[in-house]
């Protein structure tokens, strides 16, 4: 299991153990989808939860099958972990009465989460910092990265990269010199991330 997977799920257990009341309650485990990176997380959630009885839900990346399974769960000493952001908006719209804990959620405040009564969790974040130069690690010739993005979606992770992008010596752009040389082309977060090899200016 990886470290960021490791902290998901003991903070997960953590979170679970203090939203627990006295008698034990179910814990509905939903899925935004069966990605099986989450699968360790889900593993270590079930060794520790052992007092509590732990339903599995895969909610396909479904909205309605997501709403289905939330309204089968209201008015049930039930404690709902979500996984993702689909599971995790669903729970908090639809039975916000419920305890719940959500993980694997990109930005929490953007999805409703942040500060919620009943409510707690885990953001799904890397630093950018961190992944500019684990990108400068993989090519340590490139100079420029041009973003390709959905300013809705992710342009507040784009003006942080250009604010971090300094400090391992790159320059992030939002557009793309069509003459340099595209040596690596990547999606990640909703935006297509594109590297430069060398340029004079």
């Amino acid at each position: 299991m990886t470290q960021a997977r490791a902290g998901t799920a003991a903070v997960l257990v953590w979170l679970l153990s203090a939203a627990a009341p006295a008698a034990a309650a179910d814990v509905a485990l939903l899925r935004s989808t069966d990605a099986a990176t989450w699968r360790p997380a889900i593993d270590a959630l079930r060794r520790v939860a052992d007092t509590h009885t732990v339903i599995d839900y895969d909610l396909k990346g479904d909205q309605a099958e997501a709403n289905r399974v939330v309204e089968t769960l209201k008015g049930r000493n039930v404690i709902l972990v979500a996984l993702g952001p689909l599971a995790a908006q669903t729970a908090h719209e639809k039975a916000p009465e419920l305890p719940l804990v959500f993980s694997m959620v990109q930005d929490p405040a953007k999805a409703g989460l942040a500060g919620v009564a009943n409510a707690a969790g885990v953001a799904f974040t890397i630093p950018v910092k961190n992944q500019l130069a684990a990108f400068r690690m993989v090519n340590p010739r490139a100079r420029r990265i041009g973003v390709v993005y959905n300013a809705e979606n992710v342009g507040k992770l784009v003006q942080e990269a250009q604010k971090a992008a300094p400090i391992v010596r790159l320059v992030v752009g939002d557009s793309v010199d069509r003459r340099g040389n595209v040596t690596c082309l990547a999606v990640t977060n909703g935006a297509r991330i594109i590297a430069l090899g060398h340029t004079t200016n």
